[in-house]
């Protein structure tokens, strides 16, 4: 299906409006005097932010909207004790309070935060290559944001913590509709970038229902050009090569249907169905940084077969589609909940690997002529998920002394994860000069099962009437399947082999938390809780003819690896002034991580590797997150955050090459963000009514484990520390809402993540240093814009 051009529709729908409902003015949406208390629901019950004795960062849908966080990476600084991995659309990795389960480590493994839509589960098993589905965060009710480990609430993969998004629930008090559109410009790009949504909430049953539909269609141009070349030599490339512009774009298109239903006072029914399209025209925001002219540009190696298959050279389709179905019912103390969901996602890309693999022109032996021609490389990656989820729980909340959940918990997960190793575009002729059979050299296919099983129980009683005990744990077991095919068919005489391989496991995961309530709205807390993340099979590698000769004295490995295991002890207090115009909340912790999935590697004598995961490396973070809110004056509100964090290893780990007091790799030891809002308190006029805000959020340099001075002291480097500034000003006048906006002002241009250069052999640098040459993800460039909305 194609999806419709936002940037049309976003300048036309508003003038087609038919009986749009009178708009609540931006002065309602932003709080002129009080702070919103945001309801989070801790062990499944709903409470207050500032009532609930956890690190829980909670953003309102109001406030993402009136800020414009459309993705993830809008969040990094704003949430204390969050980074985010990416690489492209569709591929994010949360990272909260250094537990990070990203390249660094193995290859298999269980997400470290847990993923939520609302009470949908949406975690799967993380690739190098695909990480959980990277949803929309328009339309929300909130963004809950939970720190530490979870493993009580969350179960499996909340070894760092969890984030909810939340979706908004339908209103059976009223009907309207709502268009939001935007247009924009990013420096660097060579199209506009749009968005259109729409929204419309109808009651039934004679108010006892209602739907709710969000239609979301959103295109981001690309930035990153790509120089398109047959020549080794980075200069002669320069000079000769073509330019395909703007090659990294992205289009979404979305579709959200929300049903609330209560057929009696005994029973609500919820239903919520989500389908998301992704078509990336390049696969990430990836730029080699050599070239100079102002433009990021990245290489690709000239490929006839790409240009004849009429797609880009670089692609991504990914397409998820989520469903969920809640029953609850009202008992004489609560409620009995039942909570069925369904995922399924399929995902496929193409790299252009010459920067990335170019490693092979050396080691296949090509360029038998000497006359510095580039063979083209790439890589072909795809992922098939169903995952299917049941939970039944019993919320006590009627109790004045004890109140809590307890319930069961049961989830199958099937995975399938394609990769393939392509010289498809070279020229035949130099196979048989490099031994190759035909242009595949390497093909594989994963066919995972997990099914998990837990049971939890979390209850708070009132030892005193200003003091709370709270007790919780979730016992999970686990079992899993790995079918993994694999086959070097370059290799005339290597043949493919199919292994099944078990591994299965059980946790019990407990928590305790001591809550001390003072009279005003001021909370003091102390606890301590465990996470968990399930380990996996290690599949024997697949020899290929005349690598690795030495292959016989490798080292056993385990046929699995276990799971890792977090500790969190945690002292935090929380205070929300009379009348809301002040909210606080700091903590400080301690998070011990023991057996570490890691990456152990074998270096053989022809300097090929070989890889497994093993567990072994233990870590400890301290670390402070603090953020608080003040209105100054009514109409003006300003917010800030900030974190430290000292992650590092306290345990030698010579196989995975880990040393004692070496910092967690992408832990940045400061982040932190301030904003300011501000809205009149009346119409100036015909004017309306005038709003303003400006952010700034700050990372904090990261060390970079892969391709920092610690694994490569002559030429690493780590990833430098940046700050981002946005703003946005407008008025709300009536049913319409219009603002301009600015996002990364001052043009900022830091590194998200970074890959060397491997194809120094496949390439050549010339004058070029290696150590200024990577692979950047880089932050979109300046973007200015104009943002509309009518009701």
């Amino acid at each position: 299906m194609r999806s419709p051009n936002p940037l049309v529709l976003g300048l036309a729908v508003p003038f087609l409006v038919v009986r749009p409902v009178a708009a609540q003015a931006r002065r309602d949406t932003l709080p002129p005097t009080r702070l919103a208390d945001v309801q989070v629901e801790a062990a499944r019950i709903a409470t207050p932010a500032s009532r609930t004795p956890a690190s829980v960062t909670a953003i309102d849908g109001a406030r993402l909207e009136a800020t414009r966080t459309r993705d993830a990476i809008q969040l990094i600084g704003t949430v204390p004790g969050l980074a985010i991995e990416t690489a492209r659309p569709g591929f994010t990795r949360f990272t909260l309070r250094g537990v990070n389960a990203g390249g660094q480590f193995g290859w298999r493994q269980g997400a470290a935060t847990a993923m939520y839509l609302g009470d949908l589960p949406v975690t799967t098993r993380t690739t190098f290559f695909f990480a959980s589905p990277d949803l929309s965060l328009g339309d929300l009710d909130r963004v809950e944001v939970w720190r530490g480990p979870q493993g009580t609430q969350f179960g499996s993969s909340a070894i760092g913590g969890a984030v909810r998004f939340v979706p908004a629930r339908p209103d059976a008090g009223r009907t309207f509709t709502t268009f939001d559109s935007e247009l924009g410009a990013t420096r660097a790009a060579g199209a506009p970038n749009g968005l259109l949504r729409v929204v419309t909430n109808t009651p039934f049953a004679a108010g006892r229902g209602a739907a709710r539909l969000t239609v979301e269609s959103r295109r981001d141009a690309g930035f990153v050009d790509a120089l398109v070349t047959d020549r080794q030599a980075l200069d002669v490339a320069r000079e000769r090569g073509s330019v395909q512009r703007d090659y990294n774009g992205a289009r979404r298109l979305g579709v959200r249907g929300a049903v609330a239903y209560a057929p009696s006072a005994m029973w609500t029914i919820d239903g919520l169905v989500q389908w998301q399209q992704l078509r990336g025209t390049g696969t990430g925001d990836l730029a080699l940084n050599v070239f100079g002219n102002g433009r990021p540009a990245t290489v690709f190696g000239r490929n006839p077969a790409f240009e004849r298959d009429g797609r880009p050279y670089e692609f991504l389709d990914d397409d998820v589609a989520l469903a969920s179905v809640t029953v609850a019912r009202r008992v004489p103390a609560g409620r009995i909940v039942s909570v069925s969901g369904v995922q399924a996602r399929r995902a496929r890309q193409r790299d252009d690997a010459v920067a990335a693999n170019g490693n092979w022109v050396e080691s296949y032996g090509f360029d038998p002529r000497g006359d510095g021609v580039l063979f083209p490389t790439a890589n072909v990656f795809g992922t098939g998920i169903r995952q299917f989820t049941q939970e039944l729980r019993a919320e006590l909340t009627a109790g004045s002394r004890l109140r809590g959940t307890v319930g069961v918990f049961a989830a199958e997960l099937r995975q399938t994860d394609t990769l393939q190793y392509s010289l498809e575009g070279t020229d035949p002729a130099a196979f048989a000069a490099a031994g190759l059979a035909g242009p595949i050299v390497f093909e594989g296919r994963d066919r995972f099962r997990e099914r998990e099983l837990a049971a939890f129980v979390d209850g708070t009683i009132a030892l005193l009437p200003q003091l709370d005990l709270t007790l919780g744990a979730r016992a999970t077991q686990y079992r899993q399947r790995l079918v993994r095919f694999a086959n070097a068919t370059g290799f005339a005489d290597t043949a493919g082999s199919e292994l099944t391989l078990p591994a299965n496991a059980s946790r019990v995961t407990p928590r305790a938390t001591l809550t001390w309530r003072a009279r005003t709205a001021t909370l003091v807390y102390a606890g301590v809780g465990d996470g968990f993340r399930t380990g996996g099979a290690n599949p024997p590698e697949i020899p290929v003819a005349g690598r690795c000769p030495d292959r016989t004295s490798l080292p056993a490995r385990p046929h699995q690896f276990g799971p890792d295991r977090v500790r969190n002890w945690e002292l935090g207090a929380k205070h929300r002034s009379t009348g809301g115009r002040l909210d606080l909340a700091v903590a400080a912790f301690r998070l011990d991580w023991t057996d570490i999935q890691a990456a152990v590697t074998y270096t053989c004598a022809d300097n090929t590797t070989i890889n497994w995961t093993g567990n072994g490396p233990r870590a400890r973070t301290r670390g402070v997150e603090w953020e608080s809110g003040v209105v100054l004056a009514p109409g003006t509100v300003v917010r800030g955050s900030a974190t430290w964090l000292d992650a590092t290893y306290v345990r030698n780990a010579p196989e995975a090459g880990i040393t004692a007091g070496t910092r967690l790799g992408y832990v940045p030891r400061w982040s932190g963000a301030l904003a300011i809002d501000w809205v009149a308190l009346r119409a100036r006029g015909r004017l309306g009514v005038p709003y303003a805000g400006a952010s700034w959020r700050y990372q904090g340099a990261r060390p970079d484990p892969n391709w920092g001075p610690a694994a490569d002291p002559e030429t690493g480097r780590d990833l430098a520390g940046y700050g981002i500034v946005g703003g946005r000003i407008g008025v709300v006048r009536g049913r319409w809402d219009v603002a301009l906006f600015v996002d990364n002002l001052f043009d900022a241009a830091p590194a998200l993540e970074q890959l060397p250069l491997f194809a120094t052999a496949g390439l050549d640098l010339g004058s070029l240093r290696a150590d200024r040459v990577r692979e950047q993800v880089l932050l979109r460039p300046r973007t200015v814009g104009i943002a509309v909305r009518v009701r």
